[in-house]
């Protein structure tokens, strides 16, 4: 839920204007619940509030991004990702994120216990989970050579397609002065 509505927030989703209008007039009663329940309540998630809407019984994986995220600071910063850094309740954000890590641990148990019960009778197959290690995703998506550079150098040059490929869809508009 989490990665779906951050790749929907993101810049190069958010500018295609004429896709989400045609989304919204094809598909109106989703684009209503995307807006009034997906939005507000994946906002409330990052905020670190989550506790607070979903008890741990109803969740096998709780949401660890923003923990993750503050636990790696050095590492390489996303676009917009961090919410503690350009909001007036930034600090109370980030003590909201290390409350609710504590809660996390406090609830592991009820966690996979719910796991356990939404998995009982599931047989993985073994060929298939190769495809979910990070290891074969990033020679998937960069090649042997790609998977080798930094970070900083895949996430701007994944950030490069990305708008590539949405400036691609929907070309920006050309501004009357540019013209003349």
């Amino acid at each position: 839920f989490s990665a779906v509505m951050k790749a929907l927030e993101m810049p190069q989703i958010t500018r295609l204007e004429k896709t989400w209008t045609a989304l919204r007039h094809q598909y109106t009663q989703t684009a209503i619940l995307y807006e009034k329940q997906l939005k507000p309540f994946s906002k409330i998630l990052h905020e670190g509030r989550e506790s607070t809407c979903v008890p741990p019984n109803h969740v096998s994986v709780p949401l660890l991004m923003p923990l993750v995220t503050l636990m790696e600071r050095q590492a390489v910063t996303f676009e917009g990702t961090d919410m503690w850094e350009k909001n007036d309740e930034s600090c109370e954000i980030m003590l909201n994120h290390l409350a609710t890590a504590r809660l996390m641990a406090e609830a592991a148990d009820s966690y996979r216990m719910n796991a356990e019960r939404i998995l009982e009778g599931f047989q993985p197959d073994e060929e298939m989970s190769e495809i979910f290690k990070t290891e074969f995703q990033m020679r998937l998506l960069w090649g042997s050579k790609g998977a080798q550079v930094n970070q900083a150098e895949r996430y701007e040059k994944f950030n490069q397609i990305l708008t590539a490929l949405s400036r691609k869809l929907e070309p920006p508009a050309v501004k009357q002065a540019e013209l003349r």
